[in-house]
């Protein structure tokens, strides 16, 4: 009983610091929550041959992963896992979007259309934003900058908030990322036509994968760990 309420305060604080954007919501079906929990567990003891049992008999993987258009697991764990591949990227990536929730989600073309209905997706932010033109600032008190780099000046500090950028290949300005100090900086439009420049791994443009899973013949499945085409 204990571990449930520690569990129940750690989601709750995390919806109170995450703001309106990201919002678990696991929480809406215990058996999902249930699954979310062991794969979260999996992922951080870096058990392979658990995490292969989580995925569906077709994932979709995105990028011309494998030969078909979906994977399969032995094809996933590979791709992910296999000679030549970066495990503990590959873990990180997993572990990042896990950690920031999942979204009650409808079906989208994208994503294969396996045998059930119900379905999560990661992260949770995805369906209150449009990524080809917003993003979030993933922390607390991250400075925005008025010039891309340590020396410019902070003009705001901000948790969790939402930014429209030229971040689509379309919109995509000289500007839009630079580099310097070491530090990739993104610009992000701010009130009365001004723009900032907040560190790129700290907004969700960093993140460039979801993952979708559904429940196939009563059981929860990964289907999709998925990254999307274009820059």
């Amino acid at each position: 009983m204990k571990k449930l309420i520690l569990i129940f305060i750690s989601l709750f604080s995390s919806n109170i610091i995450s703001g309106q954007y990201i919002i678990d919501e696991s929480y809406k079906d215990k058996s999902f929550w249930n699954f979310k929990t062991e794969l979260e567990y999996c992922i951080i003891k870096k058990d392979l041959k658990k995490l292969r049992s989580f995925l569906a008999s077709g994932i979709n993987v995105g990028k011309d992963a494998c030969k078909e258009f979906e994977c399969t697991p032995n094809e996933f764990m590979q791709y992910f896992f296999g000679d030549g591949a970066n495990h503990e990227n590959s873990w990180n990536e997993l572990l990042t979007v896990v950690r920031l929730g999942f979204s009650k989600s409808s079906e989208k073309g994208k994503v294969v259309s396996n045998k059930g209905t119900e379905s999560f997706t990661a992260p949770s932010y995805l369906e209150k934003i449009n990524t080809d033109k917003e993003v979030i600032i993933l922390g607390e008190n991250v400075n925005i900058r008025q010039k891309p780099n340590l020396k410019g000046k902070v003009l705001r500090m901000v948790s969790y908030e939402k930014f429209k950028c030229d971040c689509n290949i379309i919109d995509y300005k000289p500007t839009t990322i630079q580099s310097s100090d070491g530090i990739q900086w993104l610009e992000i439009k701010l009130l009365n036509g001004l723009v900032g420049y907040v560190s790129l791994d700290l907004t969700s443009y960093s993140i460039d994968k979801e993952m979708t899973i559904k429940k196939i013949d009563g059981q929860w499945k990964i289907i999709s760990f998925y990254t999307e085409p274009g820059c």
